[in-house]
């Protein structure tokens, strides 16, 4: 929502332009290809940000945008909604696993304004936080632009859960909200857990 690091504060845009008063956001139309271009304002007229921040603040890179949309420049907008009890889905999970980032790298898309699927892998204990924080980190090829990205382990045929059964189907645990590497220099990223959306909700 700033365009700056979290951490340093510096913007993230190598141009230096950091701080939008709109977020241009593209909409599913309710036909399947079609969107709705809506700008949202980021701050209301005494100046004051409209997101919801985490208990923590700027500490926690995520944040909400309350929508009320029942206004009538939502209509004709599907909304998709992310499923944050599939957090829960007890698929066994582990370092190496793989995972999905489903976002926009360097902007790019994957035909129209749908997002890429890129893949990579757990690289930490997912029931250990990294660094005092709710995050976890991955191993993957993620570029600028992806932040915010959904992360995912989705397993198809017979799978393995924590408590050692198994079973056939698709299955699918949400894993959290990509955020950035902890470094330029490796290709280690952060995610958020869930209880992150959760408790800003909250």
């Amino acid at each position: 929502m700033t365009g700056r690091n979290c951490e340093t504060k510096e913007p993230i845009n190598s141009n230096g332009i950091a701080d939008p008063e709109i977020l241009t956001a593209y909409f599913h139309s309710e036909t399947l290809g079609q969107w709705i271009i809506i700008d949202i304002e980021l701050f209301t007229s005494t100046g004051d940000k409209i997101w919801i921040e985490h208990k923590l603040g700027e500490r926690i890179d995520v944040v909400a945008i309350p929508l009320d949309i029942k206004l009538e420049k939502f209509n004709g907008i599907f909304f998709y909604y992310i499923d944050l009890e599939k957090d829960n889905a007890d698929l066994k999970i582990y370092p190496s696993i793989e995972l999905s980032i489903i976002g926009f790298p360097k902007a790019y898309t994957g035909g129209g304004k749908f997002p890429i699927w890129k893949k990579g892998h757990l690289a930490s204990e997912y029931d250990i936080d990294w660094n005092g924080l709710p995050l976890v980190l991955i191993d993957a090829t993620t570029r600028s632009g992806m932040s915010g990205s959904p992360v995912i382990i989705k397993q198809a045929g017979m799978c393995t859960f924590s408590n050692g059964g198994v079973a056939q189907g698709e299955f699918v645990k949400f894993l959290g909200i990509y955020s950035g590497r902890i470094d330029n220099d490796i290709e280690i990223g952060k995610v958020w857990k869930p209880i992150v959306i959760k408790e800003i909700i909250k």
